[in-house]
């Protein structure tokens, strides 16, 4: 505002390229002659220094004559040069105040001449309520400074003025209308009824919050976020929240940006709710905002990428974050025995499967199948060789015995393969006598005829053949925990 005048000068001469408009060469005369806008046009060539040098006390002594004449741009340029102070015309207030005066009685630039009236008669010392009817008066024409210098005034208690939210909140209604972001932050935050000693009225509060925040009034914004997620008469819309706490913070309001992250982690938006944490965490040195940082990365980039903010949480005192990174080093530790175990596992499986090939190819199903059982526990070998066999119509190659507890063995995961063994085992009459390997000692397949020392013989050997099938799978063929079952 206090360039206003200079901007207008330089309209006054923008159609002019070079020198002085025409006819500049008779304002001397005809100011002398009482023509107020060639005096008006004297003093802005001097303080311009066109073709002239430049004189600022004379550009304000030609100003005042014009003013005098009646024009009321003379008027306001003449409060504006004493307002200021400009090369040699000192500074004074005092002086400034009449030409304002005049300037806003005559409505020229209500909407700043009001306002700088009521300015250089507080700054001057002047009776503050004269001040504030100078004030009044602009506001009632248009002036959004003006409302806002009253609003102020009454607001914070300025000038000798006691505080009075109910004067201030007018003039600060007004000011919103007349588009001015401060007025309807001021406005919506006295409807709050937080500590204005107003009424609240938190529909309308609303509405003039969220005209503030769209004029870049970031205070509003942050005002506008806690009303429709505090639980209010306006209930919890986060999801609405949230960008109003983004806007505030964004625009550099730092106290906005830990509700913007906190809500955003509220409503699962973790890669939104990032990047305003992060900054809380790192700017303000607070750990419940790092705490939600690593909260918020473990989903947007994985555990490992959580560490550091949980590690500076800790730092910073929080005890949770502190337990969190006393896991994260165990599960860590774990994931990378299990890599261990799990390479491990994939080499023995391959091994398994190289030598059950070379058996197969020989055509020795039985050798095979006691690699895939008794060297390895191998379900998936086991199952291949039973399928190899019944391809190869060699399904009696194989010993009887292993028929008695395949099936078992077999029956989760495998249904081809132990459909086949058994059939293969339903073929043996009970009390059949099998060979195990070499061994020609007499078992038996289950029944109710069955010697019980022979069946606990075969159960045994399916017990250890079982637990060390579980235990491989346990140590590498599963990390995620599940593990071969048994009916």
């Amino acid at each position: 505002m206090r360039v206003l005048f200079a901007t207008l000068i330089l309209v006054f001469f923008s159609s002019i390229a070079y020198g002085l408009p025409p006819g500049a060469e008779n304002w001397g005369v005809e100011c002398s002659a009482g023509n107020a806008r060639s005096c008006f046009f004297l003093g802005i060539q001097n303080l311009n220094g066109d073709e002239t040098p430049q004189d600022s006390l004379k550009a304000v002594s030609y100003a005042q004559k014009s003013c005098n004449l009646g024009l009321s741009d003379a008027c306001f340029l003449a409060g504006d040069l004493y307002y200021k102070g400009h090369n040699n015309v000192d500074q004074d207030l005092e002086q400034a105040v009449p030409f304002f005066q005049a300037a806003c009685k005559a409505n020229f630039h209500s909407k700043y001449s009001c306002y700088y009236a009521a300015k250089a008669m507080i700054g001057s010392g002047a009776n503050i309520s004269a001040a504030l009817d100078i004030a009044n008066n602009g506001c009632v024409n248009g002036d959004r400074y003006s409302c806002t210098l009253a609003a102020r005034t009454f607001l914070f208690g300025e000038h000798g003025i006691s505080k009075d939210a109910a004067k201030a909140h007018p003039y600060a209604v007004k000011a919103c209308e007349l588009e001015d972001g401060w007025g309807c932050y001021v406005a919506g935050s006295q409807l709050m009824g937080v500590s204005s000693g107003m009424e609240r009225n938190g529909p309308l509060a609303l509405q003039l919050l969220d005209r503030a925040c769209d004029l870049d009034s970031l205070e509003a914004c942050h005002n506008a976020g806690i009303e429709v997620s505090s639980g209010n008469d306006l209930g919890n819309d986060y999801e609405k929240a949230s960008v109003y706490f983004a806007k505030a913070c964004n625009g550099g309001l730092d106290g906005s940006c830990y509700s913007a992250g906190h809500l955003k982690l509220i409503l699962g938006k973790y890669d939104e709710a990032l990047p305003f944490l992060t900054k809380i965490c790192d700017e303000q040195q607070m750990g419940e905002a790092c705490r939600m940082a690593g909260i918020s990365a473990v989903q947007v980039n994985g555990y490992s990428a959580s560490r550091t903010w949980h590690q500076k949480a800790c730092e910073l005192g929080d005890q949770p974050s502190c337990d969190y990174v006393k896991e994260l080093n165990r599960y860590e530790s774990e994931l990378a025995e299990i890599e261990i175990q799990k390479a491990r596992y994939e080499k023995k499986n391959k091994e398994a499967a190289d030598r059950v090939t070379e058996k197969l190819s020989q055509g020795d199903y039985n050798e095979a199948m006691r690699i895939a059982t008794y060297d390895y526990g191998s379900r998936e070998q086991v199952s291949r060789i039973v399928l190899a066999a019944e391809s190869a119509g060699a399904t009696t190659n194989i010993d009887p015995f292993y028929y008695s507890f395949l099936e078992q063995w077999l029956a989760i995961d495998y249904q081809q393969a132990n459909a086949i063994v058994r059939r293969e085992r339903l073929k043996q009459p009970t009390g059949t006598t099998v060979s195990i390997g070499n061994n020609n000692a007499p078992v038996f397949a289950s029944g109710p005829n069955v010697p019980s020392s022979l069946w606990d013989q075969t159960q045994k050997m399916l017990d250890d053949t079982y637990k060390r099938n579980l235990d491989a799978y346990n140590r590498g063929a599963n990390p995620a925990g599940f593990y071969l079952r048994r009916n």
